[in-house]
């Protein structure tokens, strides 16, 4: 087990003088009011408790819901600045921010104290001492830093804007060349510089111009990226449709400048060229109609008017997906999956064996032949009872043979009853019952003196028997 040895703590209503202050760190700015989307440059600096001895703060990270920090344009140094009436060694984290929403934003710099183990390029300005040995490692954080964030107007904004923010101005365009054949590509470099996070700068879109086919361009290369003179620049390949062009078309291009309050007009200015010719022929109609047909702006997408008759009417507002019975609406199908390969399993299996189906259809049919045999004894009609019986005694044998009902003859059926263990009588009924159903299909009636009905029931009791064996 690990033991954490105890601390004591001694609570003072009053400390002594002098005390060293508290160690945290201060999140400070220049400005507490920006616009949506502008960067604002934001220091964490902390203060030395001794004179002329500073320790530098590694790891630092600011915190705060939606707030965007730009890793590439952090600046560290140590100066001396006044806190309290004296000038102090101080250590300080300038970076850059960007605010995603509207409203108060609460920002907070966590830090650990690590001596002279310095992360990255630090400048020092001014004289300080800086302490040696294995640095102490303390966790500082800061008060809540609010800065107050404001959508941008909607009055006068210019046509081109894409979200730049800062303070810029554009170079003189760099043109590839200026004397071009109608149909080669011709590249053409717009510069921007100024103060605000290029890092999220988006180029103008390509517009459509008569007279030139124009690609948009990549993501714009930064130039002198740790530098005061930022830039970015972006590159336009332009192709010329036709001789008759002189100037390069003008690209739309606008920001808004936080410090003016006002959006300001930052358009790619034109650049005069030379096309030539040389006899080609040229698809400008072409491409004229079909930059026509497809505009750069997509229309709007607006309510109809209101219908002049009523909808379908439903009983219910209730989504289906809410309703009691969605859930087995959703089970249905595997229920029908279920029920189809049963009835695939069931089919192939009667397939492979047969006998089951034809003993069957022997029982429906002896059933159907037992209702006819009971009417025929009601009727005390001899001839069709013993046609019934023979009849009934052919479809309960035949399974076992298998083969057709009506191919059975008598010494079949006799067969078949000395396998189920039946007396000699039974067999001698079913040859008298035979032998009466040959005797009518020859002759015009039975013969006298063999009363077949009287035998009903150990007929009955014959099928009933045989019935057990299927």
């Amino acid at each position: 087990p690990v033991i954490v040895p105890e601390a004591h703590v001694e609570a003072l209503l009053e400390m002594p003088e002098p005390h060293p202050g508290a160690r945290q760190l201060v999140v400070t700015s220049e400005r507490t009011n920006v616009f949506l989307g502008e960067t604002l440059r934001v220091k964490v600096q902390y203060a030395s408790s001794s004179p002329n001895l500073v320790e530098a703060v590694s790891q630092v990270e600011l915190r705060g819901d939606g707030v965007l920090e730009d890793k590439n344009s952090v600046r560290q140094s140590i100066e001396l600045l006044e806190h309290d009436g004296q000038r102090t060694p101080t250590f300080s984290y300038e970076t850059s921010v960007t605010p995603l929403a509207m409203g108060a934003l609460k920002l907070k710099a966590q830090g650990f104290t690590s001596g002279r183990e310095f992360n990255g390029t630090i400048i020092i300005r001014g004289p300080v001492t800086i302490p040696g040995g294995p640095p102490q490692y303390v966790l500082l954080d800061s008060e809540p830093f609010t800065i107050n964030v404001r959508p941008l107007p909607e009055a006068g904004r210019l046509p081109g804007f894409s979200g730049a923010i800062g303070s810029f101005r554009c170079d003189p365009p760099k043109l590839g060349t200026n004397q071009v054949r109608v149909g080669d590509p011709v590249q053409i470099t717009y510069t921007l510089r100024g103060e605000g996070d290029l890092t999220q700068l988006s180029p103008p879109a390509a517009p459509r111009a008569r007279g030139w086919q124009i690609f948009p361009p990549d993501s714009g290369v930064i130039e002198n990226a740790t530098g005061t003179n930022r830039a970015i620049a972006f590159t336009y390949t332009l192709i010329p449709l036709s001789d008759a062009e002189q100037v390069t078309p003008m690209i739309p291009f606008s920001g808004f400048d936080a410090k003016k309050n006002a959006y300001t007009d930052l358009s790619f200015a034109s650049v005069p060229i030379i096309v030539l010719n040389d006899g080609l022929t040229t698809n400008l109609d072409s491409f004229s109609s079909s930059s026509d047909a497809n505009p750069e702006t997509e229309p709007k997408l607006a309510l109809s008017s209101l219908s002049l008759s009523p909808g379908r009417a439903v009983g219910s507002l209730v989504p289906w997906q809410m309703r009691a019975w969605f859930p087995f609406a959703q089970i249905s199908p595997a229920l029908v999956f279920l029920a189809l390969w049963g009835w695939v399993r069931r089919r192939d299996y009667l397939e492979r064996h047969p006998e089951i189906v034809r003993r069957r259809r022997a029982r429906r049919a002896l059933r159907r032949e037992f209702r006819a045999l009971r009417r025929a004894a009601g009727r005390n009609d001899e001839a069709e009872f013993s046609r019934r019986a023979v009849s009934a005694l052919q479809i309960v044998c035949s399974p076992h043979f298998p083969a057709e009902p009506r191919a059975l003859v008598g010494s079949d059926v006799v067969r078949v009853l000395d396998s189920t263990g039946l007396n000699g009588q039974a067999a001698q009924l079913v040859e008298r019952l035979f032998a009466n159903v040959n005797r009518s299909r020859f002759s015009a009636e039975l013969a006298h003196g063999d009363d077949v009905l009287k035998a009903r029931a150990e007929v009955e009791a014959v099928l009933k028997k045989l019935e057990e064996q299927l």
